[in-house]
């Protein structure tokens, strides 16, 4: 039977499925429509919607999932909570490694840096695709393996919805953990530095601007700005949900510290279309020109009723 606690943390992942998913397809609409019209489908693009892609997955897996282990206990094998908890693993390293990507993408196109390797991967970055997509894919899911020998290894007796639910906390005390820490350890490290050299570049850049008006535009500020923005946000969003995966290894025996983690690992995807939105110019513009067509359909109507 469903407890009260059951009930708050069902709502709070579909609100953030309901919330984040319209975002996502938007997302890949626009992309989509683009790349059949202009027949190139741009780096820039092809991450943002990768990253969108992997977050729609995660969020519909999620919740049914979610109503699954809830309504349907009895009926969901340790086969299926193994399947499952690969599904969300391989999808939750795949977004953390395209947002890195995404960051380094950034990183190649704003900072300057004298060093030969770092001039070699401003010039040879877009070479590397599809190699990228298939090894962030690829790697995600061996990653992931681990999650099913726990899962395996755990008893499938459990009656706690919170805990079914959030596959995360079955092993947090296992391999997987061990193999969540040196993959997001490695993501950071590239994420944490390219988004470092942003900042930094964004404040010299200020600092310029200041002496030198005439020789920086407001729209390369504003790009700028925007870039910094957007990897800043990632990288807090990213670096709460793996944190708190972390916690789990020390709080797993804490009854109400389940329900706050699960809480907490839902309530990170919410925010990720936006952010997602505000690093693209054209995302933005045609996102605004979507929601006047709206309005002025609204209008219409109420003006006709």
């Amino acid at each position: 039977m469903l407890t009260v606690m059951d009930i708050v943390i069902l709502s709070i992942d579909l609100f953030s499925v309901v919330v984040s998913v319209p975002g996502h397809l938007f997302v890949m609409l626009v992309n989509l429509q683009d790349w059949t019209k202009n027949v190139k489908f741009h780096l820039n693009d092809q991450l943002i919607f990768c990253i969108s892609l992997f977050s729609f997955v995660h969020g519909i897996v999620k919740i049914c999932s979610d109503f699954s282990f809830c309504l349907d206990m009895g009926y969901i094998t340790i086969d299926d909570k193994s399947y499952i908890s690969v599904v969300l693993s391989t999808v939750s390293f795949c977004v953390l490694w395209y947002c890195t990507w995404l960051s380094l993408y950034f990183c190649l196109k704003i900072v300057n840096f004298n060093q030969g390797f770092y001039m070699y991967l401003q010039k040879n970055f877009h070479k590397m695709f599809p190699w990228i997509h298939i090894m962030s894919t690829m790697g995600s899911f061996l990653a992931s393996l681990p999650v099913t020998w726990d899962i395996t290894e755990h008893s499938s007796n459990s009656t706690n919805c919170a805990e079914n639910q959030n596959l995360f906390l079955l092993v947090s005390n296992g391999k997987s953990l061990k193999v969540i820490m040196v993959v997001s350890f490695v993501a950071f490290l590239l994420f944490f530095s390219s988004s470092l050299s942003i900042i930094i570049s964004l404040y010299r850049h200020i600092k310029r601007m200041k002496t030198n008006m005439q020789s920086l535009s407001y729209t390369s500020s504003d790009v700028h700005v925007r870039v910094t923005e957007t990897v800043a946000a990632l990288f807090a969003a990213n670096a709460v949900y793996y944190f708190t995966l972390l916690l789990c290894a020390f709080l797993q025996d804490f009854y109400i510290w389940q329900f706050v983690i699960a809480i907490i690992l839902s309530l990170t995807r919410a925010p990720r279309p936006i952010i997602l939105i505000r690093a693209n110019k054209k995302l933005e513009i045609r996102l605004r020109q979507w929601l006047h067509c709206c309005a002025c359909i609204i209008s219409t109507s109420n003006n006709s009723e």
